[in-house]
This record gives C-alpha cells, structure tokens and sequence, in this order.
C-alpha cells in the first residue's frame, strides 16, 4: 500500500518539478550568482504554516533555518534585473 501512495506523489513531484528545471538549471549553470531564490516550507498542503526556509543569494551564500518538508514554494529571482 505505501508504494501506491508513493507513485502518485512522485508524479506529482515531477509535474511541479518540470516547470522550474529551465529556471534551475540556470541557477547551476550562472557560478557567477545571476540567479538567487527563496524556497518555503509548510507543515501541510494548504500551505498556510510555514515551518522553514532556504535562501539562496546573488553571491552564492546560503541561509536555511526550520524544518525541510515535501510541501514547499520555489521563488527564483534574477540578480541581474533592475531594481
């Protein structure tokens, strides 16, 4: 049974995923810091909790701080754009 309930939040995983891959795949490929980006975390699906974060700088710092769950928001920022 849990392996049923696996493959469909694996599916899920992936659908959300793909969108984001040009995005990160840019991330990794700008060593320079072009790119930075805010993941949030939730204690659940309704998204109204947060629990954790991870910020990735222009410079390439990191800062994390909570609790890392599956239910999570991914903001990418460009470094480069006006601000």
């Amino acid at each position: 049974m849990r392996r049923k309930l696996l493959r469909p939040a694996l599916w899920l995983l992936l659908a959300v995923s793909l969108p984001l891959a040009p995005a990160l795949m840019t991330a990794t490929a700008h060593a320079q810091g072009s790119v930075a980006s805010v993941t949030t975390y939730y204690s659940d699906s309704s998204h109204t909790t947060i629990v954790g974060s991870k910020v990735v700088y222009c410079n390439g710092t990191v800062s994390e701080s909570g609790t890392v769950t599956q239910f999570r928001t991914l903001r990418i920022f460009d470094c480069n754009a006006p601000q």
